[in-house]
């Protein structure tokens, strides 16, 4: 299949991957932005119930130290799987690869049996009929 795709969309992924993270980066940069000592917080002007008002406060900190954690897992993942389009993973992983292995250890559990039923297989299916 990887005949028939031009470098174009790998190169399309891993800058759209690339631009992703650096906009929750900088979202995060401008969302721990906290107010000024000593500064009210600032209204949206939605107003429920007459006295209920929707305040312009900074994230809580356990809320950015959970999108770091985010990020920097995401960073993390795409440095050891494949993910981003031109890089193969620092493990070299792929789904090709991990059939295979589990091939081989599906045909070490199973040989023997396989083996000792094969003379009963008529190959190939369906049996051509004799003539």
């Amino acid at each position: 299949m990887a005949d028939f795709t031009s470098k174009f969309w790998e190169w399309y992924i891993f800058i759209l991957v690339g631009l992703s993270f650096a906009f929750c980066f900088a979202l995060i940069i401008w969302m721990s932005r906290g107010r000024k000592p000593g500064a009210k917080a600032e209204s949206h002007g939605h107003v429920w119930d007459g006295d209920l008002e929707e305040l312009n406060n900074p994230l809580p900190v356990w809320w950015l130290y959970m999108f770091y954690i985010t990020l920097f897992f995401g960073i993390a993942y795409l440095l050891i799987y494949p993910g981003s389009g031109v890089f193969a993973g620092a493990i070299k992983w792929s789904e090709v690869g991990q059939y295979q292995q589990e091939m081989k250890t599906a045909d070490r559990n199973t040989g023997p049996c396989s083996r000792s039923t094969a003379h009963r297989i008529s190959w190939p299916w369906p049996p051509t009929p004799r003539r």
